[in-house]
């Protein structure tokens, strides 16, 4: 199959990558991957999330961080906390795989 290329940010096919101009092209690449290559999917995710949520009040009630915390969840988990809140169901007390897991 044919590969196909397309100028980044105002380059033209000709350009070339050097190493003065390395840091702008890693830069535009990441910009490509990350943000337009995904920009259709990343509009339907919006639109269905405004169906459920009005936009409003997702600006009031979410800040970027925040619903990155209500959808992925916490990053410092607490053993402590946790083995307080579970239930080994299927195991007696004091089961020695169970205490192997805490």
């Amino acid at each position: 199959s044919k590969v196909e290329t397309e100028p980044l940010g105002g380059h033209s096919r000709r350009d070339r990558v050097s190493r003065e101009t390395v840091g702008e092209y890693v830069e535009l690449v990441c910009e490509q991957k990350l943000l337009q290559d995904v920009a259709d999917q990343m509009l339907q995710v919006r639109t269905g999330l405004e169906e459920l949520v009005p936009n409003h009040l997702l600006r009031e009630l979410a800040t970027p961080s925040s619903l990155e915390a209500r959808l992925a969840g916490e990053a410092d988990v607490s053993p402590e906390d946790w083995r307080a809140h579970s239930v080994a169901k299927g195991f007696r007390t004091g089961n020695e795989q169970v205490e192997w897991f805490w």
